[in-house]
Protein backbone atom coordinates (compact mmCIF):
# COMPACT_ATOMS: atom_id res chain seq x y z
CA UNK A 1 0.00 0.00 0.00
CA UNK A 2 1.20 3.50 -0.98
CA UNK A 3 0.47 6.39 0.96
CA UNK A 4 1.01 9.45 -0.75
CA UNK A 5 1.43 13.41 0.31
CA UNK A 6 -0.57 16.18 -1.41
CA UNK A 7 2.23 18.30 -1.64
CA UNK A 8 4.91 17.80 -4.64
CA UNK A 9 8.79 19.03 -3.93
CA UNK A 10 10.96 18.46 -6.61
CA UNK A 11 14.21 17.86 -4.48
CA UNK A 12 12.35 16.18 -1.73
CA UNK A 13 13.43 12.14 -1.68
CA UNK A 14 10.50 11.20 -3.52
CA UNK A 15 9.61 14.07 -5.29
CA UNK A 16 7.29 15.10 -2.09
CA UNK A 17 6.77 16.98 1.11
CA UNK A 18 5.72 15.65 4.17
CA UNK A 19 2.53 17.54 5.09
CA UNK A 20 3.71 17.69 8.57
CA UNK A 21 6.55 20.39 7.78
CA UNK A 22 3.27 22.92 6.16
CA UNK A 23 1.18 22.31 9.44
CA UNK A 24 4.23 23.41 11.21
CA UNK A 25 4.47 26.20 9.05
CA UNK A 26 0.60 26.74 9.70
CA UNK A 27 1.01 26.44 13.58
CA UNK A 28 4.18 28.87 13.51
CA UNK A 29 2.50 31.72 11.76
CA UNK A 30 -0.68 31.14 14.75
CA UNK A 31 1.55 31.33 17.37
CA UNK A 32 3.58 34.48 15.98
CA UNK A 33 0.16 36.54 15.37
CA UNK A 34 -1.39 35.04 18.46
CA UNK A 35 1.54 35.07 21.12
CA UNK A 36 2.90 38.31 19.15
CA UNK A 37 -0.41 40.12 19.54
CA UNK A 38 -0.73 39.58 23.09
CA UNK A 39 2.83 40.20 24.30
CA UNK A 40 2.95 43.56 22.47
CA UNK A 41 0.03 44.65 25.60
CA UNK A 42 2.41 46.37 27.69
CA UNK A 43 2.66 49.21 25.04
CA UNK A 44 -0.77 50.03 25.22
CA UNK A 45 -0.23 50.48 29.28
CA UNK A 46 0.23 54.55 29.29
CA UNK A 47 -1.96 55.86 26.78
CA UNK A 48 -4.98 53.71 28.04
CA UNK A 49 -4.11 55.08 31.55
CA UNK A 50 -3.98 58.47 30.31
CA UNK A 51 -7.33 58.43 28.24
CA UNK A 52 -9.17 56.68 30.73
CA UNK A 53 -7.87 57.59 33.71
CA UNK A 54 -6.62 54.40 35.37
CA UNK A 55 -3.80 53.66 37.85
CA UNK A 56 -1.30 51.27 37.00
CA UNK A 57 -1.95 49.08 40.13
CA UNK A 58 -5.59 48.98 38.47
CA UNK A 59 -4.51 48.07 35.12
CA UNK A 60 -2.27 45.39 36.64
CA UNK A 61 -5.08 43.70 38.86
CA UNK A 62 -6.73 43.15 35.54
CA UNK A 63 -4.12 41.79 33.98
CA UNK A 64 -3.15 39.46 36.53
CA UNK A 65 -6.31 38.13 36.87
CA UNK A 66 -6.22 37.50 33.27
CA UNK A 67 -3.03 35.75 33.94
CA UNK A 68 -4.86 33.81 36.29
CA UNK A 69 -7.68 32.97 34.04
CA UNK A 70 -5.48 31.78 31.47
CA UNK A 71 -3.71 29.46 32.89
CA UNK A 72 -6.95 28.03 34.88
CA UNK A 73 -8.59 27.47 31.60
CA UNK A 74 -5.74 25.04 30.09
CA UNK A 75 -7.52 22.20 31.81
CA UNK A 76 -11.18 23.25 30.02
CA UNK A 77 -8.59 23.62 26.64
CA UNK A 78 -7.55 20.28 27.03
CA UNK A 79 -10.30 18.69 27.71
CA UNK A 80 -12.05 20.66 24.45
CA UNK A 81 -8.86 19.43 22.62
CA UNK A 82 -8.68 15.64 23.16
CA UNK A 83 -12.75 15.84 22.29
CA UNK A 84 -13.11 17.67 19.09
CA UNK A 85 -9.31 17.83 18.17
CA UNK A 86 -6.76 20.79 18.03
CA UNK A 87 -8.15 22.01 14.51
CA UNK A 88 -11.62 23.04 15.75
CA UNK A 89 -10.07 24.67 18.97
CA UNK A 90 -7.35 26.48 17.31
CA UNK A 91 -9.72 27.83 14.92
CA UNK A 92 -12.72 28.63 17.53
CA UNK A 93 -10.24 30.08 19.77
CA UNK A 94 -8.18 32.52 17.02
CA UNK A 95 -12.15 33.62 16.34
CA UNK A 96 -12.69 34.27 19.52
CA UNK A 97 -8.97 36.22 20.08
CA UNK A 98 -9.70 38.49 16.81
CA UNK A 99 -13.36 39.51 18.36
CA UNK A 100 -11.86 40.29 21.69
CA UNK A 101 -9.30 42.41 20.18
CA UNK A 102 -11.56 44.62 18.08
CA UNK A 103 -13.56 44.89 21.14
CA UNK A 104 -11.12 46.12 23.27
CA UNK A 105 -10.70 49.47 20.97
CA UNK A 106 -14.32 49.88 22.16
CA UNK A 107 -13.81 49.91 26.15
CA UNK A 108 -14.55 52.44 28.31
CA UNK A 109 -14.35 50.75 32.06
CA UNK A 110 -12.38 48.59 33.85
CA UNK A 111 -15.22 46.07 34.13
CA UNK A 112 -15.37 45.95 30.21
CA UNK A 113 -11.73 45.42 30.12
CA UNK A 114 -11.45 42.78 32.72
CA UNK A 115 -14.08 40.85 30.64
CA UNK A 116 -12.90 41.22 27.07
CA UNK A 117 -9.34 41.06 28.15
CA UNK A 118 -9.18 38.94 30.97
CA UNK A 119 -11.60 36.73 30.77
CA UNK A 120 -12.58 36.70 26.84
CA UNK A 121 -9.12 36.87 25.27
CA UNK A 122 -7.22 34.84 27.99
CA UNK A 123 -9.60 31.88 27.52
CA UNK A 124 -9.00 32.56 23.67
CA UNK A 125 -5.28 32.57 24.20
CA UNK A 126 -5.17 29.16 26.26
CA UNK A 127 -6.92 27.44 22.66
CA UNK A 128 -4.07 28.87 20.90
CA UNK A 129 -1.24 28.49 23.23
CA UNK A 130 1.74 25.34 23.16
CA UNK A 131 -0.58 23.42 25.15
CA UNK A 132 -2.52 22.60 21.92
CA UNK A 133 -0.18 23.70 19.17
CA UNK A 134 2.28 21.59 20.83
CA UNK A 135 -0.58 18.65 21.00
CA UNK A 136 -1.32 18.59 17.60
CA UNK A 137 2.38 19.23 16.39
CA UNK A 138 3.69 15.73 18.21
CA UNK A 139 1.00 13.55 16.87
CA UNK A 140 2.97 14.23 13.88
CA UNK A 141 6.68 14.18 14.50
CA UNK A 142 8.78 11.49 16.66
CA UNK A 143 11.97 11.15 15.59
CA UNK A 144 12.16 15.27 14.74
CA UNK A 145 9.83 16.37 17.93
CA UNK A 146 12.58 18.56 19.78
CA UNK A 147 13.12 20.45 16.67
CA UNK A 148 9.76 21.17 15.14
CA UNK A 149 8.67 21.69 18.84
CA UNK A 150 11.48 24.17 19.41
CA UNK A 151 11.23 26.04 15.91
CA UNK A 152 7.46 26.15 17.03
CA UNK A 153 8.05 27.99 20.24
CA UNK A 154 10.06 30.84 18.57
CA UNK A 155 6.91 31.67 16.52
CA UNK A 156 6.45 33.08 19.86
CA UNK A 157 9.40 35.07 20.10
CA UNK A 158 8.79 36.18 16.70
CA UNK A 159 5.94 37.82 16.76
CA UNK A 160 6.72 39.62 19.69
CA UNK A 161 9.76 40.99 17.71
CA UNK A 162 6.89 41.95 14.90
CA UNK A 163 3.64 43.02 16.84
CA UNK A 164 5.12 44.61 19.53
CA UNK A 165 6.53 47.60 17.16
CA UNK A 166 3.92 47.35 14.90
CA UNK A 167 1.77 48.13 17.37
CA UNK A 168 3.70 50.82 19.23
CA UNK A 169 3.78 52.48 15.41
CA UNK A 170 -0.46 52.44 15.16
CA UNK A 171 -0.56 53.83 18.83
CA UNK A 172 1.97 56.74 17.93
CA UNK A 173 1.06 57.77 14.95
CA UNK A 174 -3.35 56.55 14.99
CA UNK A 175 -4.39 55.76 17.78
CA UNK A 176 -4.49 52.91 20.41
CA UNK A 177 -7.90 52.07 19.89
CA UNK A 178 -7.10 51.73 16.20
CA UNK A 179 -4.34 49.58 17.09
CA UNK A 180 -6.61 46.88 18.43
CA UNK A 181 -8.94 46.90 15.90
CA UNK A 182 -6.77 46.32 13.37
CA UNK A 183 -5.09 43.56 14.76
CA UNK A 184 -8.45 41.90 15.48
CA UNK A 185 -9.38 42.55 11.84
CA UNK A 186 -6.23 40.88 10.90
CA UNK A 187 -6.80 37.62 12.82
CA UNK A 188 -10.49 37.17 11.52
CA UNK A 189 -9.69 37.64 7.95
CA UNK A 190 -6.15 36.24 7.67
CA UNK A 191 -5.51 33.53 10.39
CA UNK A 192 -8.65 32.47 11.32
CA UNK A 193 -9.29 31.04 7.55
CA UNK A 194 -5.35 30.08 7.06
CA UNK A 195 -5.97 27.80 10.57
CA UNK A 196 -9.73 26.21 9.70
CA UNK A 197 -8.05 25.39 5.72
CA UNK A 198 -5.18 23.96 6.48
CA UNK A 199 -4.83 22.41 10.03
CA UNK A 200 -4.92 18.64 10.36
CA UNK A 201 -5.27 17.28 14.07
CA UNK A 202 -3.07 14.36 13.00
CA UNK A 203 -1.74 12.30 10.53
CA UNK A 204 -3.87 9.31 9.45
CA UNK A 205 -6.46 12.09 8.86
CA UNK A 206 -4.69 12.36 5.49
CA UNK A 207 -3.28 8.53 5.30
CA UNK A 208 -0.11 9.27 6.38
CA UNK A 209 2.13 8.10 9.13
CA UNK A 210 4.19 9.76 11.87
CA UNK A 211 7.41 11.78 10.02
CA UNK A 212 6.79 10.90 6.79
CA UNK A 213 7.38 7.92 6.59
CA UNK A 214 5.33 7.31 3.93
CA UNK A 215 6.85 3.96 1.71
CA UNK A 216 4.64 0.76 2.39
CA UNK A 217 3.29 0.49 5.86
CA UNK A 218 3.74 -3.26 5.97
CA UNK A 219 7.74 -2.78 5.65
CA UNK A 220 10.36 -1.32 7.96
CA UNK A 221 8.86 2.53 7.45
CA UNK A 222 7.43 2.11 10.76
CA UNK A 223 9.68 0.09 12.95
CA UNK A 224 11.58 3.35 13.47
CA UNK A 225 8.29 4.29 15.04
CA UNK A 226 8.28 2.33 18.09
CA UNK A 227 8.20 4.12 21.18
CA UNK A 228 10.83 4.18 23.71
CA UNK A 229 8.63 5.00 27.14
CA UNK A 230 10.44 6.78 30.50
CA UNK A 231 10.96 5.29 33.49
CA UNK A 232 7.80 7.79 34.52
CA UNK A 233 5.87 7.12 31.28
CA UNK A 234 2.30 7.11 31.66
CA UNK A 235 -1.10 7.94 29.35
CA UNK A 236 -2.89 8.49 32.58
CA UNK A 237 -2.96 12.27 33.82
CA UNK A 238 -3.81 10.67 37.57
CA UNK A 239 -0.64 8.74 37.54
CA UNK A 240 1.22 11.34 36.16
CA UNK A 241 0.38 13.75 39.16
CA UNK A 242 2.45 10.84 41.55
CA UNK A 243 5.42 11.44 39.31
CA UNK A 244 8.18 13.61 40.80
CA UNK A 245 8.89 15.38 37.11
CA UNK A 246 5.27 16.76 36.88
CA UNK A 247 5.41 18.98 39.99
CA UNK A 248 9.62 19.62 39.59
CA UNK A 249 8.64 20.89 35.85
CA UNK A 250 5.31 22.46 37.29
CA UNK A 251 7.27 24.89 39.92
CA UNK A 252 9.52 25.17 36.80
CA UNK A 253 6.71 27.04 35.00
CA UNK A 254 5.45 29.27 38.00
CA UNK A 255 8.89 30.99 37.94
CA UNK A 256 8.83 30.90 34.44
CA UNK A 257 5.51 32.76 34.60
CA UNK A 258 6.55 35.01 36.63
CA UNK A 259 9.64 36.09 35.64
CA UNK A 260 8.36 36.86 31.50
CA UNK A 261 4.92 38.15 32.27
CA UNK A 262 6.63 40.59 34.78
CA UNK A 263 8.50 41.86 32.07
CA UNK A 264 5.87 41.39 29.23
CA UNK A 265 3.44 43.89 31.23
CA UNK A 266 6.21 46.14 32.75
CA UNK A 267 8.79 46.64 30.58
CA UNK A 268 7.68 49.31 28.19
CA UNK A 269 6.02 51.28 30.34
CA UNK A 270 9.04 51.46 32.68
CA UNK A 271 11.36 52.31 29.84
CA UNK A 272 8.98 55.19 28.81
CA UNK A 273 8.84 56.39 32.30
CA UNK A 274 12.66 56.53 31.81
CA UNK A 275 12.32 59.14 28.97
CA UNK A 276 12.59 55.96 26.11
CA UNK A 277 10.70 57.12 23.92
CA UNK A 278 7.34 54.14 23.08
CA UNK A 279 8.84 53.17 19.54
CA UNK A 280 12.07 52.71 21.07
CA UNK A 281 11.18 51.00 23.93
CA UNK A 282 8.87 48.53 21.72
CA UNK A 283 11.97 47.83 19.88
CA UNK A 284 13.93 47.17 22.44
CA UNK A 285 11.21 44.52 24.09
CA UNK A 286 10.97 43.04 20.57
CA UNK A 287 14.65 42.24 20.35
CA UNK A 288 14.85 40.64 23.34
CA UNK A 289 11.79 38.74 22.30
CA UNK A 290 13.31 37.84 19.04
CA UNK A 291 16.44 36.70 20.74
CA UNK A 292 14.64 34.45 22.26
CA UNK A 293 13.71 32.56 18.88
CA UNK A 294 17.97 32.24 18.78
CA UNK A 295 17.94 30.91 22.79
CA UNK A 296 14.69 28.35 21.62
CA UNK A 297 16.78 27.00 19.32
CA UNK A 298 19.58 26.89 20.53
CA UNK A 299 18.08 24.78 23.83
CA UNK A 300 16.73 22.46 20.97
CA UNK A 301 19.75 21.88 19.47
CA UNK A 302 21.65 21.53 23.53
CA UNK A 303 19.28 19.12 23.79
CA UNK A 304 19.67 16.58 21.90
CA UNK A 305 23.58 16.67 23.05
CA UNK A 306 23.21 17.21 27.21
CA UNK A 307 20.43 16.19 29.56
CA UNK A 308 17.56 18.87 29.23
CA UNK A 309 17.66 19.69 33.02
CA UNK A 310 21.02 20.87 32.59
CA UNK A 311 19.61 23.27 29.46
CA UNK A 312 17.16 24.13 31.55
CA UNK A 313 19.17 24.99 34.74
CA UNK A 314 21.48 27.39 32.63
CA UNK A 315 18.77 29.00 31.15
CA UNK A 316 17.54 30.16 34.16
CA UNK A 317 20.80 30.93 35.40
CA UNK A 318 21.09 33.19 32.76
CA UNK A 319 17.97 34.94 33.41
CA UNK A 320 18.91 35.47 37.27
CA UNK A 321 21.97 37.45 35.94
CA UNK A 322 19.85 39.75 33.19
CA UNK A 323 17.93 40.79 36.03
CA UNK A 324 21.03 41.63 38.40
CA UNK A 325 22.41 43.77 35.23
CA UNK A 326 18.92 45.21 35.16
CA UNK A 327 19.16 46.25 38.61
CA UNK A 328 22.62 47.31 39.20
CA UNK A 329 23.53 48.75 35.39
CA UNK A 330 19.69 50.34 34.99
CA UNK A 331 18.86 53.14 32.32
CA UNK A 332 19.05 52.57 28.81
CA UNK A 333 22.01 50.73 28.79
CA UNK A 334 20.83 48.18 31.80
CA UNK A 335 17.57 47.69 29.25
CA UNK A 336 19.62 46.58 26.60
CA UNK A 337 21.91 44.14 28.48
CA UNK A 338 18.81 42.92 30.08
CA UNK A 339 17.18 42.43 26.69
CA UNK A 340 20.04 40.71 24.97
CA UNK A 341 20.96 38.42 28.13
CA UNK A 342 17.20 37.39 29.06
CA UNK A 343 16.29 37.24 25.50
CA UNK A 344 18.48 34.44 24.77
CA UNK A 345 17.39 32.55 28.11
CA UNK A 346 13.14 32.97 27.65
CA UNK A 347 12.95 29.30 26.58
Amino acid sequence: MQVKSPLKLPNYPGGRLFYGWLLLAVCFFIVVCGMGMRQSMGVFILPMEGELGWTRAEVTRVLSVGILIGALSFTVVGVLHDKYGGRIVISASLAIFGLSLILMGRISSLGTFLLIYGVLGSFATSGISFVVIHSMLAKWFQRKRTLVLSLSSAGGSMGALVFTPLSAYLIEFYDWRIAFIVSGVFVLAVVVPLSALLLRNEPSDMGLVTDGDNGDLQGDAGADLEREDGPFFTNNWREALKTPPFWQLSFAYVVCGITTNIVSIHFVPYAEEQGVDKITAAIIFGVMMGLNSVGVLTAGFLSQKFEQKKVLAMTYALRGVAYLALLTVGGVAGMWIFAVIAGMSWI
